[in-house]
Protein backbone atom coordinates (compact mmCIF):
# COMPACT_ATOMS: atom_id res chain seq x y z
CA UNK A 1 0.00 0.00 0.00
CA UNK A 2 1.38 3.43 -0.98
CA UNK A 3 1.66 6.15 1.64
CA UNK A 4 0.13 9.44 0.52
CA UNK A 5 2.00 12.60 1.53
CA UNK A 6 -0.33 15.38 2.54
CA UNK A 7 0.48 19.06 2.62
CA UNK A 8 0.51 18.91 6.43
CA UNK A 9 3.09 16.09 6.44
CA UNK A 10 5.27 18.01 3.94
CA UNK A 11 5.13 21.08 6.19
CA UNK A 12 6.13 18.95 9.20
CA UNK A 13 9.08 17.49 7.27
CA UNK A 14 10.14 20.97 6.15
CA UNK A 15 9.93 22.30 9.72
CA UNK A 16 12.06 19.40 10.95
CA UNK A 17 14.68 20.10 8.27
CA UNK A 18 14.73 23.81 9.14
CA UNK A 19 15.22 22.85 12.81
CA UNK A 20 18.12 20.62 11.81
CA UNK A 21 19.65 23.53 9.90
CA UNK A 22 19.50 25.70 13.02
CA UNK A 23 21.87 23.33 14.79
CA UNK A 24 24.35 22.92 11.93
CA UNK A 25 27.86 23.86 12.89
CA UNK A 26 31.13 22.19 13.71
CA UNK A 27 33.31 20.60 11.10
CA UNK A 28 30.98 18.06 9.47
CA UNK A 29 29.26 19.04 6.22
CA UNK A 30 25.49 19.17 6.06
CA UNK A 31 24.23 16.09 4.24
CA UNK A 32 20.59 17.26 4.04
CA UNK A 33 19.32 19.65 1.36
CA UNK A 34 15.67 20.64 1.38
CA UNK A 35 14.06 22.60 -1.43
CA UNK A 36 10.85 22.72 0.64
CA UNK A 37 12.59 24.27 3.65
CA UNK A 38 14.34 26.89 1.51
CA UNK A 39 10.95 28.13 0.26
CA UNK A 40 9.56 28.44 3.79
CA UNK A 41 12.37 30.50 5.34
CA UNK A 42 15.83 31.88 4.60
CA UNK A 43 18.66 29.37 4.96
CA UNK A 44 18.98 28.59 8.66
CA UNK A 45 22.28 29.70 10.12
CA UNK A 46 24.13 28.46 13.22
CA UNK A 47 23.78 30.45 16.42
CA UNK A 48 21.53 33.06 14.84
CA UNK A 49 19.90 35.83 16.82
CA UNK A 50 17.85 38.88 15.96
CA UNK A 51 19.84 41.35 18.06
CA UNK A 52 21.37 44.51 16.68
CA UNK A 53 23.32 45.86 19.64
CA UNK A 54 27.10 45.97 19.25
CA UNK A 55 28.85 45.07 22.50
CA UNK A 56 32.27 43.75 23.42
CA UNK A 57 33.41 43.85 19.79
CA UNK A 58 37.14 43.98 19.12
CA UNK A 59 36.47 45.71 15.78
CA UNK A 60 33.69 46.28 13.24
CA UNK A 61 33.89 46.36 9.41
CA UNK A 62 31.39 46.77 6.58
CA UNK A 63 31.12 43.67 4.34
CA UNK A 64 31.43 44.08 0.56
CA UNK A 65 27.76 43.01 0.38
CA UNK A 66 26.11 46.32 1.30
CA UNK A 67 24.12 46.41 4.51
CA UNK A 68 26.09 43.61 6.18
CA UNK A 69 28.46 44.29 9.08
CA UNK A 70 31.16 41.94 10.37
CA UNK A 71 32.04 42.24 14.03
CA UNK A 72 35.25 40.59 15.30
CA UNK A 73 34.34 39.15 18.71
CA UNK A 74 37.31 37.14 20.01
CA UNK A 75 40.89 36.15 19.27
CA UNK A 76 41.85 33.71 22.00
CA UNK A 77 44.91 31.50 22.52
CA UNK A 78 43.81 28.00 23.60
CA UNK A 79 45.35 24.69 24.62
CA UNK A 80 47.29 22.70 22.09
CA UNK A 81 48.93 25.76 20.52
CA UNK A 82 45.72 26.80 18.80
CA UNK A 83 43.86 30.05 18.37
CA UNK A 84 40.07 30.48 18.35
CA UNK A 85 38.68 33.36 16.33
CA UNK A 86 34.99 34.32 16.60
CA UNK A 87 33.11 36.89 14.57
CA UNK A 88 29.53 37.84 13.79
CA UNK A 89 27.69 38.76 10.58
CA UNK A 90 24.81 41.23 10.93
CA UNK A 91 22.35 42.08 8.16
CA UNK A 92 21.23 45.63 8.91
CA UNK A 93 18.68 45.67 6.08
CA UNK A 94 15.21 44.26 5.55
CA UNK A 95 16.38 42.17 2.56
CA UNK A 96 18.04 38.74 2.42
CA UNK A 97 21.74 39.02 1.56
CA UNK A 98 23.71 36.30 -0.26
CA UNK A 99 27.24 36.19 1.18
CA UNK A 100 28.63 33.16 -0.69
CA UNK A 101 27.65 30.87 -3.56
CA UNK A 102 28.99 27.67 -5.03
CA UNK A 103 28.31 23.99 -5.51
CA UNK A 104 29.51 21.14 -3.38
CA UNK A 105 30.71 20.31 0.08
CA UNK A 106 32.93 23.40 0.54
CA UNK A 107 30.24 26.07 0.00
CA UNK A 108 29.01 25.94 3.64
CA UNK A 109 32.61 26.68 4.75
CA UNK A 110 33.39 29.57 2.36
CA UNK A 111 32.85 32.25 5.01
CA UNK A 112 34.94 30.45 7.63
CA UNK A 113 37.34 28.14 5.78
CA UNK A 114 38.78 30.95 3.65
CA UNK A 115 39.62 33.01 6.73
CA UNK A 116 43.24 33.31 7.86
CA UNK A 117 45.47 35.31 10.18
CA UNK A 118 48.93 36.80 9.81
CA UNK A 119 51.62 36.94 12.45
CA UNK A 120 53.31 40.33 11.81
CA UNK A 121 56.45 39.48 13.86
CA UNK A 122 57.39 36.41 11.78
CA UNK A 123 55.53 37.44 8.59
CA UNK A 124 53.68 34.09 8.57
CA UNK A 125 50.19 33.29 7.28
CA UNK A 126 48.09 30.78 9.26
CA UNK A 127 45.20 28.95 7.58
CA UNK A 128 42.21 27.35 9.31
CA UNK A 129 43.06 23.95 10.80
CA UNK A 130 41.57 21.01 8.91
CA UNK A 131 40.43 17.62 10.19
CA UNK A 132 41.37 14.14 8.93
CA UNK A 133 38.93 14.51 5.99
CA UNK A 134 40.49 17.92 5.13
CA UNK A 135 37.39 19.83 6.24
CA UNK A 136 37.94 23.16 8.03
CA UNK A 137 37.64 23.08 11.82
CA UNK A 138 35.08 25.87 11.72
CA UNK A 139 31.34 26.28 11.65
CA UNK A 140 29.47 25.59 8.44
CA UNK A 141 26.43 27.35 7.06
CA UNK A 142 24.20 24.40 6.10
CA UNK A 143 23.83 24.93 2.36
CA UNK A 144 25.64 23.45 -0.61
CA UNK A 145 24.48 26.23 -2.96
CA UNK A 146 24.56 29.60 -1.17
CA UNK A 147 24.96 31.19 2.22
CA UNK A 148 22.16 33.66 2.83
CA UNK A 149 21.79 36.05 5.74
CA UNK A 150 18.11 36.77 6.33
CA UNK A 151 16.68 40.27 6.73
CA UNK A 152 17.77 41.68 10.12
CA UNK A 153 19.54 38.43 11.00
CA UNK A 154 22.75 38.10 13.02
CA UNK A 155 24.92 34.98 12.76
CA UNK A 156 27.90 33.95 14.88
CA UNK A 157 30.92 32.31 13.21
CA UNK A 158 34.14 30.72 14.42
CA UNK A 159 37.29 29.01 13.18
CA UNK A 160 40.32 27.35 14.80
CA UNK A 161 43.88 28.17 13.70
CA UNK A 162 47.42 27.23 14.66
CA UNK A 163 48.63 29.78 17.22
CA UNK A 164 51.64 31.98 16.52
CA UNK A 165 54.62 31.74 18.92
CA UNK A 166 53.98 32.98 22.49
CA UNK A 167 55.96 36.20 21.93
CA UNK A 168 53.43 37.32 19.26
CA UNK A 169 50.85 39.48 21.02
CA UNK A 170 48.87 40.86 18.06
CA UNK A 171 47.75 39.49 14.68
CA UNK A 172 45.83 40.60 11.62
CA UNK A 173 42.64 38.65 10.82
CA UNK A 174 41.44 38.30 7.22
CA UNK A 175 37.78 37.39 6.68
CA UNK A 176 36.44 37.10 3.11
CA UNK A 177 34.61 40.20 1.90
CA UNK A 178 35.93 42.50 4.64
CA UNK A 179 38.89 44.85 5.04
CA UNK A 180 41.53 43.26 7.33
CA UNK A 181 41.23 43.51 11.10
CA UNK A 182 44.78 44.64 11.92
CA UNK A 183 46.77 44.73 15.17
CA UNK A 184 44.24 42.67 17.12
CA UNK A 185 45.44 41.65 20.58
CA UNK A 186 45.49 37.92 21.30
CA UNK A 187 43.60 37.01 24.46
CA UNK A 188 45.00 34.42 26.84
Amino acid sequence: MKAKLTRASLVLVAMALVSLGAVCGGSAPNEIASPIASKLAPVAQPNSTQTSAVSDALALREHEVGGVEVELREVQRTRGDTLNVRWRYRNTTQENKVLATGLGWYTPYKLTGDTYHIDPVNQKKYLVITDAERRPVANSFCSEHEVTLGAGQTVNSWAKFPAPPPNVRTISVYIPGVMPFEQIAIGQ
